[in-house]
């Protein structure tokens, strides 16, 4: 529902780098104990730029981890639908998610 509707809630947290642009907020503002939130994170990467989406082979795809703690359960992690590129420098098809017409959000 979260890549369908977008996510209201929370705080932003916002990191520029020279490869990417990355908000994380939580998609509800408040929570109880034992209730299930969702943490959003929406990449934005510049033009020309792609990262490879999990399955990929020979390449470090993107990934998302979160340190253990004994009050949180982690859940897989949900990503967008993948598209399949073709790069002509390559001359081969990867699954990737692309650059800025389409920032992302997992």
């Amino acid at each position: 529902m979260v890549h369908e509707f977008g996510a209201g809630g929370g705080t932003r947290l916002q990191i520029d780098t020279a490869h990417l642009k990355l908000t994380a907020y939580p998609a509800q503002d408040n929570t109880r104990r034992g209730n299930r939130i969702t943490l959003v994170l929406e990449l934005e990467l510049p033009p020309k730029m792609h990262v490879y989406t999990p399955g990929v082979e020979g390449y470090r795809p993107v990934s998302v981890a979160v340190s253990e703690a004994s009050y949180l359960k982690v859940h897989d992690t949900v990503f967008p639908n993948r598209k399949s590129c073709t790069y002509p420098r390559f001359k081969r098809a990867y699954l990737s998610f692309k650059g800025r017409s389409e920032s992302f959000r997992i």
